[in-house]
């Protein structure tokens, strides 16, 4: 058994390796920084740094470098990780006796007081004010026992303080909703300062599973109190403080878990306490749950947001060591996107004024994402500030949707998806290119459901007919910001199949119609099929051949059978014509395709001479 001293020394020597660990990673840090600034100051070069008009000169032929052999490269310092903390960042299995023997411990005794306190009641040992006070005096005799355990029984000190606010938790409730010891009142700040000692101590502690246990109790709180009895502007200020106090434990210590049970639980909370409140509450309560709804909003962007931005740049050397939990999390980019949907959606159920209400609402949070994006990546974090523009781009979407009617809506996205490929081929971005390839996909899948739709009074001089060129269109104008051969091909056939849907749907309503849409196809095959020849376009000619071999397919399988003796005639000789005089022009034509470049800049797509 150790004794006092030996114990001591025990804490103190684990306390020294923790010191340690920082103070080697701050060094570590320091080193990688400067070998970077001697690598970009090049070799045989000097730097100068000026600081209130004094220069300092920076040698890189110092005396590592001069020791270094001719002909041999100095291999850059890998950047130095982070000192690994000595409880909880190890795997399950990685997990010593100390950690299970605990917790099977702490459930072992938790459910022999649990059937203890049941046997006791079944034999009317206990009325109710005795089960509330032995509660208590159990739940602070864990709690103490939390305070008076060293700091090297972390785990359990921890377990020790998380079985204290459980059993406050549930002796609450007992003396309120069971027993009817204490007042609504009573038990609702009994239960609320029992979750506001939860986070305090989880603070104190260092103990995650303790901020857990608050958030999770104190959003539960006015559900398992009578609901009935609190007002929906005290419900709402509740909700808030819990939310406020889960994002202000995840902005000091990180810890993932309190911030995403503060995103599901607290908007769960709000969206039930608004279902119970009736479908049609009064104009204060309304109010009341909209701001709870807005305090939710700008607690679980801004907090999230404010923690990443507090962490140094990558490269970058921190001014003081960093403490060990504090990680770069991506807990800020998904926040950035989806709680300003959550809140738009929330606020909707709350009020009904319309959708173009909603949508120019929609806008002005699609503006204020954008300008907190701009602002953020004049911070030099480029990923953030993209978050909020995808948020932007998600609710200007949303808007659209809410604002314009059919035609003018496909339109809309069209557009939009055209603009987010320019910006991609300016930014270089690839998760905007992928946005506007959803929207376009959206936008495609939409327009073959208005192709297939074959009976057309009036061919092309119709708002639709308007609006499906326009938007076959921006898929052709985007094909232009593309980065790869390969995807502009892949565009181009998908704009080349929807003219031929479109063509097919204006002309086969009209007399005669099937004739018509296999000229219109023969025409617009024989173009591509010279401008594939003169331009040495091999993937543009081999589209136009197999778009005439179509015409020959529809002139035998749909031609025959459904057109005119006369036309049927016609269309035959016609083209028997046509193909008869691009065998004749052929090799010329492609002659004069030799020489020109292919627009993708593929040698093997060009013209040959015979």
């Amino acid at each position: 058994m150790n004794t006092p001293r030996e114990a001591n020394l025990e804490d103190r020597l684990a306390d020294f390796e923790e010191r340690f660990a920082k103070l080697e990673y701050a060094v570590e840090r320091l080193a990688f920084t400067v070998e970077r600034r001697h690598a970009a100051a090049g070799p045989g070069t000097e730097r100068r740094e000026r600081r209130g008009g004094a220069a300092t000169a920076l040698e890189t032929d110092d005396a590592a470098s001069r020791a270094t052999p001719a002909g041999d490269t100095v291999k850059p310092r890998p950047t130095p990780d982070r000192p690994k903390l000595r409880l909880g960042a190890a795997s399950l299995a990685e997990r010593g006796s100390e950690y299970w023997l605990s917790r099977i411990g702490i459930g072992l005794v938790l459910f022999g007081v649990a059937f203890l306190f049941k046997y006791a009641v079944d034999q009317g040992w206990l009325v109710p004010g005795l089960r509330v006070t032995l509660g208590m005096a159990l739940g602070i005799t864990l709690y103490v026992l939390s305070l008076r355990l060293r700091s090297a029984r972390q785990t359990f000190r921890g377990l020790m303080a998380g079985g204290a606010i459980a059993t406050f938790y549930i002796t609450g409730f007992a003396a309120t909703e069971l027993y009817g010891l204490f007042p609504y009142a009573v038990g609702f700040a009994f239960m609320a300062g029992v979750t506001a000692l939860a986070l305090a101590t989880a603070l104190r502690q260092e103990e995650p599973l303790l901020s857990n246990i608050g958030t999770l109790g104190g959003l539960g709180t006015p559900f398992l109190l009578d609901a009935d009895a609190g007002s929906a502007v005290g419900f709402a200020t509740y909700i808030s403080a819990v939310l406020i106090g889960a994002t202000a434990v995840h902005y000091l210590r990180g810890w993932h878990a309190v911030l995403r049970i503060g995103l599901i639980g607290g908007w769960s909370a709000l969206a039930l306490g608004l279902s119970l409140a009736g479908s049609n509450p009064a104009t204060a309560d309304r109010w009341a749950f909209q701001i709870a709804g807005l305090v939710a909003w700008l607690s679980l962007w801004l907090g999230p947001v404010a923690r990443e931005l507090r962490q140094p740049l990558p490269g970058t050397t921190p001014a003081s060591p960093m403490p060990s939990k504090l990680y770069h999390t991506r807990d800020a980019y998904v926040l950035a996107v989806l709680t300003p949907l959550l809140a738009l959606w929330y606020s909707s159920a709350i009020w009904d004024i319309g959708n173009a209400t909603w949508g120019w609402i929609a806008l002005a949070g699609a503006a204020t994402s954008a300008a907190a994006g701009l602002a953020i990546r004049a911070t030099g974090r480029l990923h953030l500030g993209f978050s909020h523009f995808a948020a932007a781009i998600v609710l200007i979407t949303i808007a659209l949707g809410l604002l314009l009617e059919e035609e003018w809506l496909l339109v809309a996205w069209a557009a939009e998806a055209a603009v987010l490929h320019y910006i991609a081929h300016r930014t270089r971005s690839p998760a905007t290119r992928v946005t506007g390839q959803f929207l376009f996909v959206i936008a495609l899948l939409w327009l073959a459901s208005r192709l297939v739709e074959l009976d057309v009074a009036r061919p092309f001089f119709t708002t639709t007919a308007l609006t499906d060129l326009i938007v076959i269109g921006m898929m052709l104008a985007a094909t232009k910001a593309l980065p790869t051969a390969k995807a502009r091909w892949t565009y181009l056939l998908v704009v080349h199949a929807a003219l031929l849907g479109f063509l097919w749907r204006e002309l086969s309503g009209v007399p005669n119609g099937n004739g018509y849409v296999t000229i219109s196809w023969g025409v617009y095959a024989i173009a591509l099929v010279v401008y594939g020849l003169v331009r040495g376009s091999g993937p543009m000619r081999g589209a136009g051949v197999a778009t005439l071999m179509l015409v020959v397919g529809k002139l035998f399988l749909v031609d025959l059978a459904r057109v005119e003796p006369i036309v049927r005639i016609l269309l035959f000789l016609g083209f028997g014509v046509v193909f008869l005089a691009l065998s004749y022009f052929f090799r010329s034509l492609w002659q004069r395709g030799v020489g020109v470049d292919d627009e993708d800049g593929d040698s093997s797509l060009r013209g040959r001479n015979p």
